[in-house]
């Protein structure tokens, strides 16, 4: 027969094991949660497509020969578009960016240039803005089997509801490293 002391010293030693076993799990979580936020701390820096368009908008473009570089996605009259998309356009392995600025300087339509922000060893290297024109409003930017870029938009010199006629242009990344329309 089991005396009453023996029976609260085994409950007492469950009560232990149970702690035990409830620290060493919290300790696993833990460690798996640090591990996981490390990881993804570390992709951050490392993948291309965890960048934001604020990455984008702290660059320095090549528009017409001229330098501008963007602070908060603006440089003097120009202005970082909202519309970017990602793609393997360099055909290297890795994503690359693709973005619309925007010349706010003419007063009656602005003028729009594509260009490109590049995946390197050495971080995000830019190419030449390509002039797509005025007298348009964007509407997508699209990178089409990582290869060629489609960008559409509404000609607003056209008929009377410019939004019926949607058009779009195609360009490709050139082996020098610009732009140019398919």
């Amino acid at each position: 027969m089991i005396q009453l002391p023996e029976i609260l010293q085994s409950r007492k030693n469950m009560i232990i094991a149970s702690s035990v076993i409830i620290v060493l799990a919290a300790a696993l979580i833990a460690t798996s949660l640090l591990y996981s936020l490390n990881d993804q701390s570390t992709k951050a820096l490392t993948d291309p497509e965890s960048f934001h368009r604020n990455d984008l908008s702290r660059l320095t473009y090549s528009i017409e020969g001229s330098s501008i570089t963007l602070k908060a996605g603006i440089s003097g009259t120009y202005r970082l578009e909202e519309l970017t998309a990602i793609g393997d356009i360099s055909r290297d392995g890795i994503r690359d960016f693709v973005a619309l600025i925007k010349d706010v300087s003419a007063t009656d339509s602005p003028m729009y240039y594509l260009t490109a922000a590049l995946s390197t060893d050495q971080g995000l290297v830019t190419v030449p803005g390509f002039k797509i024109g005025s007298g348009i409003v964007p509407h997508s930017l699209l990178v089409q089997d990582d290869k060629s870029i489609t960008f559409e938009f509404f000609p607003t010199k056209m008929a009377s509801d410019p939004r019926k006629n949607l058009a779009s242009d195609t360009y490709v990344l050139l082996p020098s490293g610009t732009l140019s329309k398919k």
